[in-house]
């Protein structure tokens, strides 16, 4: 963190209350339940000003939808069947540079994942696409969609989790972009782009598609070390499945409101 005068701020959602400390452009709507009724609220987080943030994203169950948004540094639409589940999000910003965690809250002191047949919380989150970034996202035991395609990421972390992601860097090719992902025992598609280099560090030959050739410890396909920006993609494979698509199928197809649970302003 640069040094500076520093402005935090931080929003807990607690159990039944909605508790927040200095508030610095972040703006909630929506209803919080009470103990084990079904909860929606949206946040917007301001960008103010900033140009390159550290963002972390945790959430270790329910579904989750990340891209591009133009309405603050971050906004989001949240929503679940119980109480349990709800974002608890910290925000500091200092000297121009932001640094925002969005995690969840873990109810009665019982560590999550909690059993997803009592609660599915849904999060449906954008970034602001003019924003630097870098981006870590923990994802748990749902299913998340991930589109890095709008963003300006400069490193991307992910743990894939037990759950089911389809990560999206197929309108990846304005900006060098580094990923590194581990994936656990859940599936894992990523559609690359066709148009830029690419370059696969992996030491699972099984899950490189065609076109690509061995270079070194890695592969790369016919462009790599010909366009102006490179994609590279990190894998530390788990015991789950991993796939490359170079064309985006029918399962990246765009969310409808019922599927990101996207909430009207309320």
């Amino acid at each position: 963190m640069k040094s500076g005068i520093s402005i935090r701020a931080k929003a807990l959602v607690c159990a039944g209350a909605l508790a927040v400390t200095v508030p610095l452009a972040v703006a909630f709507s929506g209803g919080v339940a009470a103990d084990g009724e079904p909860w929606a609220q949206n946040r917007i987080v301001g960008r103010q000003g900033v140009t390159t943030a550290d963002v972390t994203i945790e959430m270790k169950t329910g579904d989750l939808a990340l891209g591009a948004g133009e309405a603050g540094l971050l906004s989001g639409s949240f929503r679940s069947n119980v109480a349990a589940g709800k974002p608890r999000l910290a925000y500091d910003l200092s000297a121009g540079v932001g640094t925002l965690r969005l995690d969840q809250e873990t109810p009665d002191g019982i560590a999550a994942p909690w059993d997803r047949t009592e609660a599915s919380p849904t999060w449906d989150l954008r970034l602001h696409p003019d924003v630097a970034l870098d981006l870590r996202v923990d994802a748990g035991d749902g299913s998340s969609r991930l589109d890095l395609g709008d963003l300006t990421v400069a490193t991307f972390g992910l743990d894939a989790g037990d759950g089911d992601v389809l990560l999206d860097l197929t309108d990846s090719t304005e900006r060098n972009l580094t990923a590194q992902i581990r994936t656990g025992d859940g599936s894992l598609v990523i559609a690359l782009p066709d148009d830029i280099g690419v370059r696969i560090e992996t030491s699972d030959e099984a899950t490189i598609p065609a076109g690509f050739v061995r270079n070194g410890d890695a592969f790369v396909n016919a462009l790599h070390g010909r366009s102006a920006v490179t994609v590279t993609v990190a894998l530390e494979s788990g015991d789950g499945e991993v796939e490359f698509v170079s064309e985006k199928d029918s399962r990246f197809a765009p969310r409808t409101e019922s599927d990101t649970g996207a909430l009207r302003a309320s």
